[in-house]
This record gives C-alpha cells, structure tokens and sequence, in this order.
C-alpha cells in the first residue's frame, strides 16, 4: 500500500489501527460484511476499525471517510461520518 499509492479497506483498517495502537488506544481491525443501498446485508467483505476512547468504543471507516468511487475512477474527498462513529448509531448506516 505504502509503495504503490493503492490499497483496499484491509490496508487502510490495517494502518489506522497500526497508528492508533501507537498512539495508545486499544483498538482492532473488524471484518464483516456492510448494507447496501437497500439496507440489505452485502455479499462483499469489508475492515474498518474500532478504537476505545475514554472508555467507549467508537468505529473508525477508513476508507469510507477518504473518497468514493465513481464510473471505477476513485475520488479522494474525506467525510468525517466515518469518524468516530459510535456503535448505536453505525448498525443502522
């Protein structure tokens, strides 16, 4: 990821939590599957992190809140949505 510029969910999970435990947090990288558009579970996996801050877990999507992808060309816009998303709120997104 780091020399070509290019990576997956897996990677950016991987390197939140890789900074994260650096910086002192207790955190983990989560696999799992994600809803779509309709509110149907996917069938493709995904990452993204959990990091415990003053006692409460709070989810971290990486790649979510670094772009989108639009006719296959990513678009690099962050969305802070995917910051600190507390558990209660994330399971119905």
């Amino acid at each position: 990821m780091i020399t070509t510029n290019k990576g997956v969910c897996q990677d950016y999970a991987i390197l939140l939590n890789a900074l994260f435990v650096r910086l002192g947090y207790k955190s983990a990288v989560i696999t799992g599957y994600t809803k779509n558009r309709n509110g149907d579970i996917g069938r493709r996996g995904h990452a993204w992190n959990v990091v415990n801050v003053d006692n409460r877990w709070r989810i971290y999507d990486p790649t979510w809140a670094s772009g989108f992808m639009r006719d296959s060309v990513f678009h690099k816009k962050y969305n802070s949505r995917w910051s600190n998303v507390p558990p209660e709120e994330m399971i119905f997104i």
